[in-house]
């Protein structure tokens, strides 16, 4: 039987999770919830929910006032959690630890709604969260907003064949250092991403997503405005098999000679219906010699470093390929929706194949056929 328990009546957090019993829900009254008890918390395995009463993410804060000298995380899963153990409409603040400054996943597979990750910091790998040994939570409709790592993932951080699952997901001004991955970094596991945002994140490797040996669909994504000295956009490595659809990689910086999208070292990603514009200095994509990428109704133009180039030179043209200029409605504000003369929209008259028209929901808000 689901009870609802307020946090109000007991003393911190961590002891409302160590009262409750499967299927209850706890509730936090709008505050910043500060200090032990408050952070570092253990669901101990329960299947349980712990949320914001009013529903409002921005009105319920973990502040975990964590540091170097001090380090401090919001959750610790490590005793087999699965969905049943929910996270929802909370931000976690301030959190840093060596792995995973906000939440760490250790064999544990949670499910987080509608949560917000400000300036967590790992001085490792995982700013806002770390997936570790065969982790796969479900993240929905998640931010991660200047969150940092010392090495991989300034915000998201998956090995040991880790399969998280992210929908509506957005990664906003967070960096990486070593190995990169300024929003995402994933090694040896299967990630899930659908409409997810990749905005001004910044790393050595891989601006946005640096994903090595890994495999995994990623659709409906778009990444712009994030730099790195290779693959600003994505940085794809090692055996990379990833399927990449319906996505935008636009306005990266790429500063070290790479692609906006770098496929190295026996990768063969392909790409469907995706756009790759308007890099500032590198080319769309970059192949190694080891690698492939194939390209199917997709739209390479505008990129300092060169377009249809190098190992992808012999698809422009072919299989719905084009090198036109996608006509964003608003590049320079961060708006990737299509304005409804371009050739990548249905009735545009200037594609290569009809059966290539991106999805109608890529139209600008307003015009003619909006």
């Amino acid at each position: 039987m689901r009870n609802d328990v307020l946090v109000d009546e007991f003393a911190t957090v961590q002891a409302a999770i160590d009262t409750a019993v499967d299927m209850d829900v706890i509730e936090l009254s709008d505050g910043t919830y500060t200090g032990d008890g408050n952070r570092d918390l253990d669901t101990q395995g329960k299947s349980v929910t712990v949320r914001s009463a009013g529903g409002d993410p921005g009105l319920v804060v973990l502040d975990c006032g964590g540091s170097a000298a001090s380090p401090h995380r919001a959750f610790h899963f490590q005793s087999g959690e699965t969905s049943e153990t929910v996270i929802e409409d909370l931000t976690i603040r301030g959190g840093y630890a060596e792995n995973g400054g906000g939440i760490r996943c250790s064999g544990a597979s949670p499910l987080l709604e509608n949560v917000r990750f400000e300036n967590c910091a790992a001085s490792a790998d995982g700013g806002g969260i770390a997936c570790v040994s065969h982790s796969s939570p479900v993240l929905t409709g998640v931010s991660f907003e200047g969150c940092s790592a010392g090495d991989k993932g300034g915000g998201l951080y998956a090995t040991d064949f880790s399969s998280p699952v992210m929908t509506g997901c957005g990664f906003t001004g967070n960096q990486a250092g070593t190995r990169g991955g300024g929003a995402i970094f994933t090694v040896n596991s299967f990630p899930t991403l659908e409409d997810c945002s990749f905005t001004c994140n910044t790393a050595s490797l891989g601006g946005g997503l640096a994903i090595v040996y890994s495999y995994g669909p990623v659709s409906g994504c778009t990444i712009c405005g994030n730099t790195a000295s290779e693959g600003a956009g994505m940085y794809l490595r090692g055996n990379v098999q990833a399927t990449f659809t319906n996505c935008t990689v636009a306005g990266n910086s790429t500063t070290g000679g790479g692609g906006a999208v770098s496929v190295l070292v026996n990768s063969d990603p392909a790409f469907e219906h995706c756009l790759v514009a308007f890099d500032s200095i590198g080319p769309g994509v970059a192949v190694d010699a080891t690698s492939t990428a194939t390209f199917t109704c997709s739209d390479i133009y505008g990129n300092t470093g060169g377009d249809w180039q190098g190992a992808i030179a012999g698809q422009m043209g072919v299989s719905g390929n084009i090198c036109q200029d996608p006509l964003f409605c608003g590049l320079a504000d961060g708006v990737l929706t299509l304005d409804y003369t371009s050739p990548c929209l249905p009735g545009a008259g200037r594609r290569i194949r009809p059966s290539c028209s991106f999805p109608a929901r890529w139209r600008c808000t307003t015009g003619p056929s909006a």
